[in-house]
């Protein structure tokens, strides 16, 4: 434990992000949250556990104005104080992609465009495994204080499962139902106060999820103290199928 303690520490700067890229390999916001409570949990887990993300991005090439990077991001649900059962880790998602980023646009906000295709999976053997792979457009504009982003992906499709272990088979077919087909991300700031909300939603089955964030830097590395809360579907892709509300508290280790 005291060895991924101190990595978290000491690791966790060396790769903060953000959604805008720059020259220090950002990419998503990295945090570390000592306490994420859910309101409702199975009976398998305790309702406090420890969450946290890094995120990086590497560019591979540029050619004609147009840039080529792969990102990596990783997202883990630790039930750090569920000592009876040796503090597992329930889960841990695995996000990989690649992606070009074209030149601005000459319009209103200067949108940028991104095309890339990702992968995502918690690495999990039948039947808790989960995965899929989408490919996607990506623009972000910023107009009056105010960045949008909005991400719109296709699923690439895959085989039904032959029998209920058959790890060829398409493991989470209606994910789609509970994720939906696009994202949009709010950004702005009130003062030092940073927040930002992200939405998901698919119209035709009336799910989805709110994802709202406040930060307020404290000087120390660029970090700032954060506050999460989460409500709907694909918290998780070990509960992209269930309800989760969920507030958590921590550390931002980037500006949002």
């Amino acid at each position: 434990m005291k060895v991924l303690i101190t990595f978290l520490l000491l690791g966790f700067p060396l790769v903060v992000s953000a959604q805008e890229l720059d020259e220090q390999g950002m990419f998503k916001e990295n945090y570390l949250f000592p306490l994420s409570y859910e309101s409702q949990h199975p009976n398998d887990r305790r309702a406090q556990e420890i969450k946290f993300r890094f995120s990086l991005y590497q560019r591979l090439f540029e050619t004609q104005g147009h840039q080529a990077y792969f990102a990596f991001t990783q997202t883990s649900w630790w039930q750090a104080y569920d000592q009876d059962q040796s503090r597992p880790f329930r889960e841990t998602n695995y996000n990989p992609e690649v992606f070009i980023q074209l030149p601005k646009f000459d319009l209103w906000g200067q949108p940028q465009l991104q095309l890339g295709a990702e992968h995502e999976s918690n690495g999990g053997r039948e039947p808790y495994s989960r995965s899929w792979n989408r490919l996607y457009g990506r623009y972000q504009l910023q107009a009056s204080g105010v960045q949008m982003q909005h991400k719109f992906f296709w699923r690439v499709p895959e085989q039904p499962k032959q029998y209920p272990l058959d790890p060829t088979g398409d493991e989470n077919p209606d994910i789609v139902d509970y994720y939906g087909a696009n994202e949009i991300q709010l950004r702005t700031k009130f003062g030092p106060a940073e927040v930002s909300g992200r939405f998901r939603r698919n119209l035709s089955k009336g799910r989805g999820s709110v994802e709202l964030m406040g930060a307020y830097p404290f000087g120390f590395n660029s970090a700032s103290a954060v506050f999460q809360y989460f409500q709907g579907y694909g918290e998780s892709l070990a509960d992209y199928n269930r309800s989760v509300s969920k507030a958590s508290i921590g550390i931002l280790l980037n500006h949002l």
